[in-house]
């Protein structure tokens, strides 16, 4: 399970770009817990990009010590990035950008100072710096975007998530499931239809309607020991930054990493945490935050034509209209988790069907 402590850190350095105040929440992380093998692992992968490579490899082998509580994806990825810093130090693009000068903080001290962002988002790209290289993509006025631009962005933020979300698949498959820290708000009853799906949405009036539970559903759900599925879960959101009801979309992409097919269902159903559908969805706000949307879905069995087969490194995506099921109507800081899940080991038609969940998150700010 991820410590307080680890997600302040990967917020700071995944959403936020703060490099030097990253390193400082991880160290202090680790002294928390010096036995978390993907803590250690995941400070490793910051020192290789600030080119502190002797105190890296001497994390990933503190790593490579507690394995044994990675899953079996964790410890591939583990054994690559070891097998990694065996060779030669790598060359770095853009000289002049140093480490030290790779941070939201140090760059924001020199106000007057006219940065060429689209530069520093290479160059923070380049050493897997995803969160400093959002950053720099929001402060770039290089306007309007060609084929190059837009696919260089969308690689940034594919990344981002990417990397993030593989830190819980490194505890989510052996022994260390994703408890999410938000709880869902109650909300009128999923209802059971003969049709796949259907929604409605509403404003309640009275937030006590919504008031959320003390114990979240995840925790409550016969599901919650279901193994992982040898998938990762992208969850992108649209704006990560903005006004208090700007119009936010939410794009999940279920993706097949390994060298076999995956038969999944890309029906791709959001409901409630508990409730019938694929992908459950948690949201957790700001203090005192209180879902004021209610959203009731009617969820019928995924018919044949819903299950497809994804070969090796492809990919099926879904988007949403997140308003239509959260209110985000306050200023502050969001974590929105996405589950799919699949219970039913055969299809319809009786084709098999890989059972399991894979988690994926991300972070929004709303001010």
């Amino acid at each position: 399970m991820m410590s307080e402590a680890f997600e302040k850190a990967n917020r700071l350095w995944f959403h936020e770009g703060r490099t030097a105040a990253a390193l400082a929440a991880y160290e202090q992380a680790l002294r928390e817990t010096p036995a978390d093998p993907v803590l250690a692992f995941q400070l490793a992968r910051v020192l290789w990009s600030l080119d502190r490579f002797d105190r890296a490899r001497s994390l990933l082998q503190q790593s490579a010590n507690h394995r044994e509580s990675l899953s079996e994806g964790g410890q591939s990825v583990l054994e690559m990035w070891i097998a990694k810093l065996e060779q030669p130090p790598p060359e770095r693009p853009f000289a002049l950008l140093t480490p030290a000068m790779l941070d939201r903080d140090q760059l924001k001290k020199d106000a007057e100072a006219d940065w060429d962002w689209r530069t520093i988002a290479d160059a923070a790209s380049a050493r897997k710096m995803f969160g400093l290289a959002a950053y720099a993509i929001e402060q770039w006025e290089g306007v309007p975007l060609d084929a190059e631009d837009a696919k260089d962005i969308d690689d940034i933020e594919t990344n981002r998530a990417m990397e993030e979300n593989m830190l819980v698949q490194m505890y989510a498959q052996r022994g260390h499931p994703l408890t999410p820290t938000a709880t869902t708000p109650a909300t009128p009853d999923t209802e059971l239809a003969k049709s796949d799906s259907d929604f409605t949405s509403n404003v309640f009036l009275s937030p006590v309607e919504t008031s959320r539970p003390s114990v979240s559903p995840a925790l409550e759900s016969p599901d919650q020991d279901l193994p992982a599925m040898p998938m990762i879960l992208t969850v992108k959101i649209t704006p990560v930054e903005g006004p208090v009801g700007v119009p936010t979309m939410i794009e999940a992409s279920l993706s097949n990493p390994t060298d076999k097919p995956q038969l999944v269902n890309r029906r791709m159903l959001l409901n409630h945490v508990g409730a019938p559908g694929e992908i459950w969805l948690d949201v957790d706000g700001p203090e005192g935050y209180q879902n004021m949307r209610g959203f009731r879905v009617r969820a019928g069995e995924a018919s044949n034509e819903f299950f497809i087969t994804l070969a090796p490194g492809e990919s099926v995506d879904q988007s949403w209209s997140l308003d239509d099921y959260h209110s985000l109507h306050l200023p502050g800081d969001y974590k929105v988790t996405l589950t799919y899940h699949i219970e039913d080991d055969k299809a319809p038609d009786g084709r098999p069907v890989t059972i399991g969940k894979v988690v994926g998150f991300t972070h929004i700010r709303r001010y």
